[in-house]
């Protein structure tokens, strides 16, 4: 997917930008009064990068068109300061943005206008089927592959399960030319019928036709926490989609039953987690360390030369209630020690949809010197974060802005991971092949049987296809389908600190 569930570190501010800025060239002049329907908005957006971006040097002279569209306008400002080259011959915004093969397929820094954008925790009208994976079959047949059931959604109740395909809908079979439109039916159609089949000890089983019809539900934050047990030990099991403040009470709860379980491995499933607030994700990483690391500096923030210059950078701790957040506390993560584990070592199952505060975890875990094995494929590789604004009015409208201005650092000082963590163990299909999903926190599933091997013999496995369940398939989609489609926005992108 070329939008990928992105890895920001995000702030949301609830104040003025401050003064108006403007450069003592008329380049990045900010008049009183500009004129164009966005022009306030663009106005407001400029203002506070010129204090706030990671990288503000090239705005006090750039030359700026404030009657664009906000998102254009955003893009040429991002556009303009990559022109200008870092002390690698880089553009020199190049951490701002995931790159593939020397392109950079976005930026990170985005504004949204009025429309509300859903999250985890949100309630959002679907089916409950959010990820369907596209794969040809033959050269002119293709199927849904469901990768994702909501939990407590209408896709649920139905009995649909991951590692499931759909290979008609409203008795269509699909193809690459009614792909998106079929696509939109399972995510959001009323009465959709469609014909589930399943793969059984190798063999495909076609199942009872499902009707499905979109309903409205809370999308949670923690899909499944089980303790499954292994090689004689007890494992605790953590599918978790956000990092998301609402959930963190629940999230809290689950490792109180990992303590009482008694749990002696604990697995985090962060495969589909493009992040959510930092103070969520230093509340887990307390709950994952416990008492021995209180106090500990677990993120560090690291803002622009005149910002450093001006203050101190924001800095989380373990088991530590004061935060650089909201109205200073967060006594959630004080109350997480008394369900610590304690643990000297985790798995994180993880892909490249494994983002920002996701990755914060790993990184600032590690900065303890605590056994982090990843198992999946490589992380995003967002090391940087933002501080913005969500449904800030403007001009009587609400608008979303989230430029990046910090990097991340542990208590190691290391922020250097914008290529993403490469895992220990990979497990990725061949090339040309689609490897079926098993069910989550099950031997089906290759990257819990990965991590299943490495507990049972302590020794770090090699991952070798299940035939099985590996289809030969040419490209993934018969064209490149929007991002929305591919799989609804529901989760939070980025990592989110809270400021008053």
């Amino acid at each position: 997917m070329k939008r990928l569930l992105g890895t920001l570190l995000a702030l949301l501010v609830l104040g003025a930008c401050g003064d108006d800025k403007t450069s003592d060239d008329g380049g990045g002049k900010i008049p009183s009064k500009p004129a164009g329907k966005y022009a306030t908005v663009n106005k407001w957006m400029y203002s506070y990068m010129l204090q706030n971006y990671l990288w503000p040097d090239p705005l006090t002279t750039m030359k700026t068109d404030y009657s664009l569209d906000y998102e254009k306008f955003l893009q040429s400002v991002l556009d303009g300061v990559a022109e200008h080259k870092d002390a690698r011959g880089r553009a020199l915004n190049y951490d701002d943005g995931h790159w593939t093969d020397g392109r950079r397929e976005y930026y990170y820094s985005y504004v949204k206008g009025p429309e509300i954008k859903s999250r985890a925790g949100d309630e959002v009208t679907e089916t409950g089927l959010w990820k369907l994976q596209p794969v040809w079959i033959s050269s002119e047949q293709m199927v849904f592959v469901v990768e994702v059931v909501t939990p407590d959604s209408p896709a649920s109740r139905a009995g649909l399960r991951r590692g499931d395909f759909i290979s008609e809908v409203d008795g269509q079979t699909i193809t690459g030319a009614n792909a998106e439109t079929l696509l939109k039916k399972c995510y959001y159609g009323i009465s959709v019928r469609m014909l589930p089949k399943r793969i059984v000890s190798g063999e495909v089983t076609t199942l009872d036709e499902v009707t499905l019809s979109a309903e409205t539900f809370v999308d949670p934050a923690i899909y499944r926490s089980t303790v499954v047990p292994v090689g004689g030990k007890r494992v605790g099991y953590l599918l978790y989609m956000g990092f998301e403040s609402e959930a963190d009470r629940e999230l809290a709860e689950v490792f109180r039953t990992f303590r009482d379980n008694n749990v002696d491995e604990l697995v985090v499933d962060l495969r589909y987690n493009g992040g959510g607030s930092v103070r969520s994700s230093t509340l887990l990483a307390t709950l994952i360390l416990g008492d021995a690391y209180k106090g500990e500096t677990y993120c560090r923030m690291v803002y622009n030369a005149t910002r450093m210059a001006a203050s101190k950078p924001g800095v989380y701790r373990i088991g530590d209630k004061l935060v650089p957040d909201g109205s200073g506390t967060y006594q959630p993560i004080a109350d997480a020690l008394s369900q610590a584990l304690g643990l000297k070592r985790i798995y994180v199952i993880c892909s490249e949809n494994t983002a920002s505060a996701s990755e914060l975890l790993v990184n600032g875990l590690r900065g303890f010197d605590l056994e982090v094995r990843l198992v999946g494929t490589r992380t995003n590789g967002k090391n940087v974060g933002m501080e913005g604004f969500v449904d800030y009015d403007v001009a009587g409208e609400k608008y979303t802005f989230m430029p990046i201005t910090f990097y991340s650092e542990n208590a190691k000082g290391f922020r250097d991971y914008s290529d993403g963590f490469e895992p220990d163990v990979t497990v990725a299909a061949p090339k040309g092949y689609y490897l079926f999903p098993g069910d989550f926190a099950t031997r089906d599933d290759d990257c819990f049987r990965m991590v299943s091997e490495w507990i049972e013999t302590g020794v770090q496995p090699v991952f070798q296809t299940d035939v099985s369940r590996a289809a030969a398939t040419p490209p993934l989609v018969a064209q490149p389908l929007p991002d929305d489609i591919v799989k609804p926005r529901r989760h939070s992108e980025g990592s989110l600190v809270f400021r008053e």
